[in-house]
């Protein structure tokens, strides 16, 4: 048994955490039954495993997942969680920022680029307690619906690897469906959260645009007026009862700018906001 585990033997096995929703993943750390250490070790585990075989993971970061595993493990045992999604572990489309980690967004050259700065959207994930686990696959820049480029492969669907995963947001989605964690953010301007979500069978849509403020920390700049970045999971009560897209939300100047330029761009177009 690993440290900081108090899984009771036959409760639940190896390798099925990762596969629990983040509704369930909150009630058994509830209840003691498991911890979120032994939940990222089954969830980084379901990742290497999927990446062999369908390429999701552009770049890890394992060790400070675990670290973070640790941190809310600690916090589950006194009683005091940092957030509503402590210990619920979440993939990044590589496209957002986590600082400290490479946005390769798919185009070699953004080859020396390591952001800083976490992306809105992560900060407010670090601030609920989730625990970010690895940076997916994308196209180059996120600019067709599939997840191939020339810095990471191609991104095949679990349920078919001869089949494409969708894209833009293609690792994100086909690790959700391949059970390697209950949630990932991904980007959606033309149907980048949509598409995959569709083509792997998981839950995903287009949030209402300035929900989820973009800056700082997106990649590229010209996607800035089309591009809402939003949660993927596996099932609908993640996203209702857990509120992955809530937990996102946040009432900034910048989500205001943005709602403010959408209406503007209404107005000039004739509709109305």
């Amino acid at each position: 048994m690993k440290a900081g585990s108090v899984r009771a033997e036959g409760v639940v096995q190896t390798n099925e955490l990762a596969g629990l929703s983040a509704v369930e993943l909150l009630e058994g750390y509830r209840t003691k039954r498991f911890t979120p250490r032994d939940v990222i070790e089954d969830v980084i585990s379901a990742l290497e495993m999927t990446h062999a075989s369908c390429n999701v993971v552009v770049t890890p970061a394992y060790e400070q997942a675990r670290a973070a595993a640790d941190r809310a493990t600690l916090a589950w045992s006194s009683g005091q969680p940092q957030g509503k999604l402590t210990g619920v572990p979440v993939s990044i489309k590589d496209l957002v920022y986590v600082a400290g980690l490479p946005a390769l967004g798919g185009a070699p050259a953004n080859k020396d680029l390591v952001p800083s700065v976490d992306a809105a959207a992560v900060s407010a994930l670090n601030s609920a307690g989730a625990i970010v686990t690895c940076k997916t696959t994308t196209c180059e820049s996120g600019y067709k619906l599939t997840a191939d480029s020339p810095v990471s492969g191609i991104t095949r669907n679990p349920w078919n690897r001869d089949r494409t995963s969708g894209g833009s947001s293609g690792g994100a989605a086909a690790s959700v469906a391949a059970g390697c964690g209950p949630l990932a953010i991904g980007t959606d301007g033309v149907g980048s959260i949509r598409v995959p979500s569709a083509f792997c069978g998981v839950v995903g849509i287009k949030p209402t645009f300035g929900l989820v403020p973009r800056s700082p920390g997106f990649s590229p700049p010209s996607w800035a007026s089309l591009a809402h970045t939003g949660p993927i999971a596996r099932t609908v009560a993640d996203r209702q009862s857990v509120g992955a897209s809530a937990a996102l939300r946040r009432d900034t100047g910048e989500a205001r700018r943005d709602q403010d330029r959408q209406q503007c761009r209404l107005r000039l177009c004739g509709g109305s906001a």
